[in-house]
């Protein structure tokens, strides 16, 4: 009895959990919309040192699979070697970084708002904050028992599972990534299937156009690109954020809002323009001290 008693504490502390969801989204939302003000003004100057970072990561990791492969020397000596090298290589090449960041960021938003502006936007897959919990909710029915009384019957059903088979079956999380992946694959198809001969012309030559020019451009002027990626980062981490608050904390305002394709297009583009040049300005004030 005592173990049921634990167990059911544990239940109903999971059920004050559920219960907190929607806020506990919320405050996510808030330090989304705070990182992505910080990105959006301020974002260029923590481009290249998080490049650094994570090329210094990488090349530590790969040193230590190295020194496995090799099997000389201490793994410690390789991930330094490679942590070092990682982030020498990652700090030198900012420009090419920066020119494969912009291009690949044009490359997507070039043909999204081609198609956006005539109506005909791609689709989305993005969850509201409701279909979350819902979804960690179901996550935590499946991990706890509703009522535990039914411990026992859970235990019983998991001893008698049959060894012979192929191996045990894929967790819940494998299964609902692949239901969303079939999803999404199924929603860009039938979207690309129901465009025009012309849009799909139009769609293509933007992507080659914006992937081909985000990396020159990213070549030519590294620190513009940067500003670039980093109020448009910005900016995408505000709207998602806003989105989420807005009919959360202020539903009524929601309605006042315009909404739609062109306007989220016009908002993106307006507000990342806005932001890189406050960045660049910023930039040349500093050169002038």
């Amino acid at each position: 009895m005592g173990d049921l008693g634990a167990i059911g504490d544990v239940q109903q502390t999971w059920t004050q959990l559920q219960d907190q969801l929607p806020s506990w989204l919320n405050m996510l939302a808030v330090v989304m919309l705070g990182w992505g003000f910080v990105l959006w003004l301020f974002g260029k100057r923590f481009i290249r040192p998080s490049l650094t970072l994570i090329g210094l990561a990488g090349g530590a990791l790969l040193g230590v699979q190295i020194g496995k492969a090799v099997d000389a020397g201490p793994a410690v000596g390789w991930a330094i070697g490679g942590g070092l090298v990682g982030g020498v290589v990652a700090y030198m090449a900012f420009r090419i970084w920066m020119a494969l960041l912009l291009g690949l960021a044009l490359g997507v938003m070039v043909p999204w708002g081609v198609a956006a502006w005539h109506g005909e936007p791609p689709p989305t897959m993005s969850p509201t904050g409701e279909q979350i919990g819902e979804r960690i909710r179901e996550q935590i029915d499946e991990v706890m028992p509703t009522d535990p009384t039914d411990v026992d019957a859970e235990v019983d059903a998991d001893t008698n599972v049959d060894s012979s088979g192929d191996g045990a079956d894929a967790p819940p999380w494998q299964d609902q990534m692949s239901d969303v992946l079939s999803e999404m694959t199924a929603a860009w198809r039938g979207w690309w299937g129901e465009l025009s001969g012309v849009m799909r012309s139009l769609v293509i030559t933007g992507a080659g156009i914006g992937g081909l020019g985000g990396f020159v451009l990213g070549m030519m002027l590294p620190t513009l690109a940067a500003s670039l990626m980093a109020s448009f980062t910005g900016v995408l981490l505000l709207v998602s954020a806003m989105s989420k608050l807005i009919p959360a904390w202020a539903p009524g305002l929601a309605d006042d809002i315009p909404s739609g394709p062109r306007a989220s297009l016009v908002l993106i583009v307006v507000a990342t323009v806005i932001g890189a040049a406050f960045q660049w300005t910023m930039r040349r004030r500093s050169a002038d001290k």
